[in-house]
């Protein structure tokens, strides 16, 4: 890949995350994908629960991409939800955050 390239790369990327959005599914966790209800059918099939179990008393939300979460177990660093996105989106759905881990 030649260096002229790149800038087109970067262009391409925030293009395709431009659209991903960020849902609260539960207490605990949110999740990347292009509407909620593709968040919660990606969060049911991936870990296998029922929708009670899953979302028990809370109501699945989008949050803001200017959400800070913690970027390291010592609690030290924080990064927004929307940087998650553009670093780690790779055309599915995947857990932006989890307070479990």
């Amino acid at each position: 890949m030649n260096i002229k390239s790149l800038p087109m790369a970067s262009v391409q990327l925030i293009q395709e995350t431009k659209d991903v959005k960020v849902f609260e599914v539960n207490e605990c966790e949110a999740v990347a994908a292009h509407t909620l209800e593709e968040a919660k059918a990606w969060y049911l099939k991936e870990y296998q629960m029922d929708e009670t179990e899953a979302f028990y008393d809370h109501e699945a939300q989008e949050i803001t991409k200017d959400k800070l979460v913690w970027n390291d177990e010592g609690r030290t660093q924080k990064i927004s939800v929307g940087e998650i996105v553009d670093l780690h989106w790779k055309g599915k759905p995947f857990v932006v955050y989890s307070t479990e881990w």
